[in-house]
């Protein structure tokens, strides 16, 4: 695969999983301090209005701007950990380089464990000369959404023009009004940044707590003082590069180059040896290209580490960075206390209503429901097309009585059959003998015909009047049962069709929820997208007369 898109509608268990497949990385999607619900949509989970746009993801961005994406796009707080979820990736690196540095740690990890922790028996809240030597500081801050997050800060000004970076990893564990939470974290910083920051989890807490935190920090800390940049040629078959390095008792025993058939890409691994333990600052691009280093600490005598390269052609020319880290004895755990900065929590605003907004004109209206048809298709890999098939008719049917009981008691509804014509339906009877649904059929292959453009599946309702927007529709969307739909149909104050995004009693986005966006829920491509034609708000293709 070539990359990730995300949209609204996508189940949280659904992206992570997807996420995880195909960057090797796992996706911490929050709903406060706990984690997201996995059986949600990112649209149900978020806590505040996002743009709304679909969200393309590839190897290449940088983890903190694909998180910065997220809270863009989704108005979603997402973190991005490793494969087995136990630290958080270093935010200046891309996905693919944050992958392969996740796969060194954890083999970091077990070759540690298995020979046993010896500083485990350090005793907490031991801060040796070296911790004080870098002026450890602490920060924490209370967001408007009640979301706690610590962030330790180490002064590494001091360690001269000779040091070119200096990086950690351990775990942090943040302790503030009972809750606790405990991470695995790395992070690097340049000396002339002046300042290493690692960030803590994020922690809920109730409004009006006591904001006092405590932080610990159990650290392993290497400083860089150089690196050095190898020119290599890109061999034209699968083999050996010859390249000649030694640093500080580190050198490359073997660079190696595997060529990928399917896409053209060429993996090159390489290889470090020395004596224990040793930090390595690592990059590898094509020659010309940025270049954005991983860091590591190796705990045993050998360091495996590689880079993937797209556009390489054989004979082309790359280029390694490299740099030896020295290991910082640093002897014990670091403890700090400190007050949290609270940010004033953010109020719901209130809805207003303008009566001016809508005339009471009762005539009929069509609105055409869109309902997403991801959890059909994980029904029916999960438990067979039958329950797939049951699903469908439950959610369609359970829309109706809503929309019955909430709106309009005559609302009259229609969906198209085989040759894309409205066909009135008052049961699921009917549902089940217009939409061809007999107990015997293949719903992948009905999904196929049946489902509308970007798997959306439609239910046209003929409704009194069109102020329904921020009333009914809201509260058919809060009764049980009912799937997340998207609604199009004549938005008065616009004089225009437009549509709108329901989901557990609340607005998603759309054009009532953001009015002043109306030429992102209004033009025939956002039409096109949900498989909708203008001919649909035509009342006259129906064959109802008003009374």
């Amino acid at each position: 695969m070539a990359g990730l898109s995300i949209t609204g509608q996508m189940k949280v268990s659904t992206l992570q999983e997807k996420f995880l497949n195909e960057f090797g990385l796992t996706l911490r999607i929050y709903d406060g301090r706990s984690f997201a619900d996995p059986t949600q949509t990112l649209a149900q989970v978020r806590k505040k209005k996002g743009s709304g746009k679909a969200l393309s993801v590839a190897k290449n961005m940088k983890v903190g701007n694909l998180e910065d994406k997220f809270e863009e796009e989704f108005g979603l707080k997402v973190q991005i950990a490793g494969a087995d979820d136990s630290g958080l990736c270093d935010n200046d690196l891309t996905l693919n380089a944050a992958q392969q540095e996740d796969e060194k740690k954890r083999g970091r990890k077990a070759k540690k464990a298995a020979r046993g922790d010896k500083d485990s028996v350090l005793e907490k809240k031991v801060m040796s000369d070296l911790y004080k030597n870098l002026y450890p500081a602490s920060e924490g801050y209370i967001d408007s959404e009640g979301d706690f997050c610590a962030t330790l800060k180490l002064d590494i000004s001091n360690f001269g023009d000779d040091t070119l970076s200096v990086y950690a990893e351990g775990n942090v564990r943040s302790e503030i009004a009972g809750e606790v939470d405990e991470t695995s974290v790395y992070g690097q910083a340049d000396v002339s940044e002046g300042c290493l920051e690692i960030r803590g989890g994020y922690v809920r807490v109730e409004e009006g707590i006591d904001p006092s935190f405590l932080v610990e920090a159990d650290l392993e800390i290497v400083r860089f003082r150089k690196s050095d940049v190898l020119d290599i040629t890109v061999p034209n078959s699968n083999r050996q590069v010859d390249v000649s390095y030694s640093s500080k008792g580190v050198k490359i025993s073997e660079v190696a180059c595997d060529w990928d058939e399917d896409d053209g890409s060429c993996r090159i691994s390489v290889i470090t040896e020395g004596n224990p333990p040793y930090g390595v600052l690592f990059a590898l691009v094509e020659k010309g290209q940025e270049v954005y280093p991983t860091h590591a600490i190796v705990s045993e005598g050998r360091g495996e580490f590689e880079e993937i390269l797209f556009e390489a052609s054989p004979g082309s020319k790359a280029e390694i960075t490299i740099g030896i880290g020295e290991p910082i004895d640093l002897d014990g755990k670091l403890s700090l206390e400190g007050k949290a900065k609270v940010e004033e929590r953010c109020v719901p605003e209130e809805l207003e209503e303008d009566d001016n907004f809508f005339d009471d004109d009762l005539s009929l209206s069509p609105f055409v429901f869109c309902i997403n048809s991801e959890d059909i298709f994980v029904t029916m890999e999960e438990s067979g097309e039958k329950a797939a098939r049951d699903l469908l008719l439950t959610q369609l049917g359970t829309l109706m009585d809503a929309l019955i009981d909430e709106v309009n008691d005559d609302t009259r509804f229609f969906v198209s059959d085989g040759n894309k014509k409205p066909v009135e339906v008052k049961t699921n009877d009917d549902l089940e003998k217009i939409l061809g649904l007999s107990s015997a059929i293949n719903m992948g292959s009905w999904l196929e015909t049946f489902d509308a453009v970007n798997g959306y599946i439609q239910i046209t309702a003929i409704l009194h009047g069109t102020d329904h927007w921020d009333d009914g529709f809201l509260r058919v969307s809060g009764c049980d049962g009912i799937p997340n739909f998207n609604v199009w149909g004549m938005y008065s104050p616009l004089g225009n069709v437009a549509v709108q995004g329901y989901f557990s009693g609340e607005f998603d986005t759309g054009i009532a929820n953001g009015p002043t966006e109306d030429s992102d829920y209004t033009a025939k491509k956002v039409m096109k997208f949900y498989g909708v034609s203008e001919k649909q708000f035509n009342i006259d293709i129906y064959g109802i007369e008003e009374n």
